[in-house]
């Protein structure tokens, strides 16, 4: 009799240890991205189309080899950035400041999304904003320093601007998802 109450026990706490274990086992094999997140990995050659890469990128739940494969997050939310740009020159010599606010985040786009990678895995979100501070910058003041005094209208610049930059960032891998003129004048 005792023998069977011993056997119960000793069956039961391998069966919760094993499935403990399974479960463990699942978790470290079935990698699941948090929202807003994508995950990237690493560790052999991922042929995705005509293209062989050292990495793939899935936004979907993904089986992982824990020994020979690596997974890092690519964080995809909207960083907001606002830009300023001072004492910038008309073509007719006024200076002009201005200000504007942005949303931009990493493209979940196929095609863009190996470029954000390459640039921007591991990178906190603070170096994100940097990059489109100061592109956001450099197209403004070139197109500022293209207009004359008489030719600054707020909505098409703007218009302008968005277009512009929204290609020099699709370069990046990134995506603009705001882009507003919150200030507009002449220094005097």
């Amino acid at each position: 009799m005792e023998s069977n109450i011993l056997y119960w026990i000793i069956g039961g706490t391998a069966g919760a240890a094993l499935a403990a274990f399974e479960v463990l086992l699942i978790r470290t094999l079935i990698r699941v991205p948090p929202p807003h997140k994508l995950l990237v990995v690493s560790g052999r050659q991922y042929r995705q189309g005509k293209k062989t890469r050292g990495f793939a990128v899935f936004g979907r739940p993904r089986f992982v080899m824990p020994v020979v494969e690596r997974v890092d997050e690519l964080d995809t939310t909207c960083v907001p950035c606002t830009v300023e740009v001072h004492d910038v020159r008309l073509e007719d010599g006024g200076p002009v400041t201005a200000r504007w606010f942005s949303l931009v985040r990493i493209s979940r786009d196929p095609e863009l999304i190996p470029e954000a990678v390459e640039r921007f895995l591991g990178c906190p979100a603070d170096e994100v904003r940097q990059v489109v501070r100061e592109t956001i910058e450099q197209e403004a003041r070139t197109l500022i320093a293209k207009r004359e005094c008489r030719r600054v209208d707020e909505g098409m610049f703007t218009g302008l601007l968005g277009v512009n930059v929204e290609l020099s960032l699709k370069k990046l891998g990134l995506e603009l998802t705001h882009l507003s003129l919150e200030h507009c004048g002449k220094e005097v």
